[in-house]
C-alpha cells in the first residue's frame, strides 16, 4: 500500500478501482455501470460518490458519471 491509499477502506477502494476500470478508456464511468461492477445498488453509488467527490478522489458530475482526479 502506498501513500495515496494508506487510510482507504476496502470499500473505497472497490469502488475507485470499478471507476478507474470502466473510465480508462476515456468516458466517465455512469453509476450504473459501477453498480453493475460491483454488484451493488446505484443508490448506493451515488452516496459514496459524494464521499468520494468530497475526499477530492473523484469528480462527481450527477447524470454524466464520474472521473478519478489527479
Amino acid at each position: 500500500m502506498n501513500d495515496a491509499t494508506a487510510g482507504l477502506s476496502r470499500s473505497v477502494e472497490d469502488y475507485l478501482k470499478a471507476i478507474y476500470g470502466i473510465s480508462e478508456h476515456g468516458d466517465a464511468a455512469s453509476t450504473s455501470a459501477v453498480a453493475g461492477a460491483l454488484d451493488v445498488q446505484p443508490a448506493s453509488v451515488t452516496g459514496m460518490a459524494k464521499r468520494l467527490a468530497e475526499a477530492g478522489l473523484v469528480e462527481h458530475v450527477p447524470y454524466k458519471g464520474l472521473r478519478l482526479t489527479e
